[in-house]
């Protein structure tokens, strides 16, 4: 990926990012029209199944997919600095058994669909390839589990919806 492109990837995932925030943390002093107007399309149009988490499970879940942002930020800085080496790191830190120091929050596993699992373990097992091409030289192999791995992201966010209850 030429320094353009993961330019580019950057700039979309910070706009993404941005706009989730804002529907996330907006302070709801829009127009009733437009807010009533907006919330009756949301509640039809959103199609993704929801998620259940009580609080201390939703901060969880949230700081995982946050983690899992700021890897591949790493990534591609590793990438541009040309050190593979740190690209492996970042890579294996997130391949399947990596969990120590982040125990879930009682419940957790168990408020997942299988979907979502299945998803996670793709994404995850995608980390562990990357992190093998890496310390094999295969770099075209690293980019396209990369690729493998954001596209499980993005397939997940389709899918499902995260709600706290309290």
């Amino acid at each position: 990926m030429g320094k353009l492109q993961a330019n580019v990837l950057i700039v979309l995932m910070a706009g993404i990012l941005a706009l989730l925030a804002w529907s996330l943390f907006a302070d709801g002093e829009g127009a009733p029209e437009a807010e009533s107007a907006a919330s009756e399309v949301g509640a039809t149009a959103d199609r993704r199944e929801p998620v259940l988490f009580n609080a201390e499970q939703h901060q969880f879940a949230l700081a995982q997919m946050r983690g899992l942002l700021e890897t591949i930020r790493d990534l591609d800085a590793a990438e541009m600095a040309g050190d593979t080496a740190r690209m492996a790191q970042l890579a294996r830190e997130e391949g399947p058994g990596q969990a120590q120091g982040r125990e879930h929050p009682a419940g957790f596993h168990e408020a997942l669909p299988d979907g979502f699992r299945a998803m996670n373990r793709a994404m995850r097992q995608a980390f562990g390839v990357m992190a093998s091409d890496l310390d094999g030289g295969d770099l075209q192999g690293y980019r396209e589990k990369r690729q493998q791995a954001l596209g499980n992201c993005v397939a997940c966010h389709e899918s499902y919806r995260f709600e706290a209850y309290l």
